[in-house]
């Protein structure tokens, strides 16, 4: 390995071991009460270096976001580009916004505070720009997703797809929340598991464009 090459691998590492410290912060501490004092702590990495690789504290929490947003990415397109039927695909992509939610917490909270409805163009970070570019390639999938239904009449003419890409994530987002809080509750009531009562709710989701 040349220097260049090696040196490009150490900054990697050194950025992805500071993202990880962070994130067990982030949800540890909250992000609000976590300073660049205590992800140096817990990092190992002098405040010094931190910023050597970050502009802030936000801009860490933009770059853990980016990295949960590629992950999701790369398991919703694989679902949705599979052999089964339309319900099988589905329930693969909820499945895959559940890892996400899941193995990425910090990543699906970063997603709200990356909102662009306060921003313009000129202020976004490289790491804010990525995230909405993932963004848009994740709702460019699931409306893609949903066109395909339309095309092969397994789903409603009138539906928008783009549209309902928004309303098909907050209902995902709200079941898994619901299930996270009150699953144990609901799997006694029903006398389901709490993978049963989600997967009642995805094929409910799904019905409603059906």
């Amino acid at each position: 390995m040349g220097r260049g090459n090696k040196n490009t691998a150490v900054a990697a590492l050194i950025k992805e071991q500071i993202l990880s410290a962070a994130s067990r912060l982030f949800i540890e501490k909250g992000f609000s009460a976590s300073r660049i004092d205590d992800i140096s702590a817990m990092s190992g990495y002098s405040r010094r270096t931190i910023y050597a690789y970050f502009e802030s504290k936000e801009d860490i929490l933009d770059h853990i976001t980016v990295k949960g947003l590629s992950a999701l990415l790369g398991d919703i397109r694989s679902a949705a580009a599979s052999d089964r039927d339309i319900t099988g695909r589905w329930l693969d992509i909820c499945g895959a916004m559940l890892r996400y939610k899941a193995k990425y917490p910090t990543s699906d909270r970063g997603v709200e505070a990356s909102s662009p409805d306060k921003l313009t163009e000129k202020e976004l970070s490289p790491a804010r720009k990525e995230i909405l570019r993932l963004g848009s390639e994740i709702n460019d999938l699931l409306a893609g997703f949903i066109r395909d239904g339309i095309s092969s009449g397994e789903v409603r003419p009138g539906i928008i797809p783009e549209m309902s890409v928004y309303v098909l994530w907050a209902g995902v987002s709200s079941l898994a929340d619901m299930a996270r809080t009150k699953g144990s509750f609901i799997a006694r009531q029903f006398g389901i598991s709490r993978e049963d009562f989600l997967e009642y709710g995805f094929r409910q989701l799904l019905s409603s464009v059906l």
